[in-house]
Order: C-alpha cells, then structure tokens, then sequence
C-alpha cells in the first residue's frame, strides 16, 4: 500500500531545506515501492504529482517547499485512477471544513452519500468533514462505520493530527537533533536513528495505539491523545450482508 513518512522538530525550530534535501534522499526506496504518485504536507502548504517519487523529484519538491516546522512525504500505491486529483494529500472544503489530509491503506466508506467520489481516501476524509466539531470529533464520530484499513494524518492549517487502526506507523524521538519522525514502514528510520537507539533503548520508539486520536505538536514533538475512535459493533445477521455492510 502507500507510505507516509514524517519529520517534525521538537526545539521550534524551522526546518531548512537542506534538512529537507538530506531526508529525501534517505527515503527514496518509498517512491520506487509505491511508484502512482507523491505528495508533501507542511505548514501552510502542500505540493504533489501523479508520478513516481524519485531522485529527480527532489529538486521540485524543494522549490515549492516554504517555511515549516513538520515536512511529511507520502507515496501511493494506487488501489483507483492515477491521476493528481487522487494522489495525496488531498484537500478538503466541506460544511464549514478545511484541512489537508493523507491516508495509507484502503477503507470502505458504507453510505451512498459518498460514492460519488471515485477515492476512498476522499470518501472517508468527506464524510469526516460533515461530522460537528473540532477536528478530533469529526474523527471520531466519522469514522465508526468505516471499514477496511487506515493510518492517517489531518492538518487543518493549525494542528496537526493522527489516527490509525491495525495499520502500523512508528513515531521515533532523535533527540541529539531534537527531531520527531514517523514512517509507514520502520526500516525507513534507520538512518535517522541515535546511538542510543542503537544501543536498543526502545524508550524513544512510539507506536500509537490502534483507534486513537493523536494530536502532534507542530514544532514540539509531543504525541497526545486526543480522544478514541467510535467503533460500531455490528452482529453478523443477513440484513447486514443485505445492505453490504462487511465486517472488519
């Protein structure tokens, strides 16, 4: 499936796109396994293309990238139409909401209102726009009926959020660079790993815990949780199958 790949300070400080150059050049194995396109999320801005992330895309990538204290990167293996609208992230104006959003895995989203987007990344990150409330409650209450598999991240242009179900992400603290990271996939932080962590102290190593709501502090580094996920148990009965309700 995709990969989302996070960096994000810890001192307030700004990343610089030299910074910007090196950690890019470090995760390219994410652009070759998931070849259908790329996107990055930062403060105040994204830029993506429908391509493959690659060595040559560096230099783009670094020209549109402005002033920020988190840079998140993800890379998608296409479950639908490759083309920009579907690559991530994605932006939503909805009912009143307005965030950037990028969603690994694939999710089934049970309400017709919502078919009519040929994504369903866009189906989900829609239907979580019309809930009422802050950002961690729209998460909640919009994601009880979903099925399927997802690790997500939503920027509403003033904090920074995440939430998964079984999926796994890896959050990792460096703290002689006073940096926060994550990745998709673990292998993608040995690079960025300290001596200690080397030395197997895993006390700078987080896994989120699974339908929780997180907030990242854009420039801190710290991880909250913000609440849990509504999850609706269903029986398993006939009317269900009938109405294609699938159960995860």
């Amino acid at each position: 499936m995709c990969e989302i790949l996070l960096l994000n300070t810890t001192d307030n400080s700004y990343l610089s796109k030299l910074e910007i150059d090196n950690f890019l050049t470090r995760v390219l194995e994410a652009g070759y396994s998931n070849p259908d396109g790329y996107g990055i999320l930062y403060e105040n801005g994204y830029y993506k293309r429908d391509i493959r992330f690659d060595e040559t895309q560096i230099t783009p990538i670094l020209q549109h990238f402005r002033k920020s204290r988190f840079f998140i990167l993800h890379t998608r293996l296409a479950t639908s139409k490759i083309n920009y609208k579907n690559t991530h992230p994605v932006l939503i104006r909805n009912n009143g909401s307005k965030f950037l959003a990028v969603h690994n895995g694939v999710v089934n989203v049970y309400d017709e209102k919502y078919s009519k987007y040929d994504l369903d990344s866009l189906q989900m990150f829609y239907k979580i726009s019309d809930q009422k409330g802050a950002i961690p409650d729209k998460i909640k209450h919009g994601m009880r009926d979903i099925g399927g598999s997802y690790s997500c991240f939503i920027y509403d242009y003033s904090d920074l959020y995440y939430y998964r179900d079984e999926r796994e992400f890896t959050f990792m603290f460096n703290e002689n660079e006073n940096r926060l990271y994550g990745a998709t996939n673990i292998s993608r932080l040995d690079d960025f790993k300290t001596t200690k962590l080397n030395f197997f102290n895993t006390s700078l190593l987080k896994e989120p815990d699974p339908y929780c709501i997180y907030k990242i502090t854009i420039g801190a580094g710290d991880i909250i949780k913000t609440g849990d996920i509504e999850r609706e148990q269903w029986d398993f009965n006939y009317s269900h199958y009938k109405n294609k309700r699938y159960f995860y």
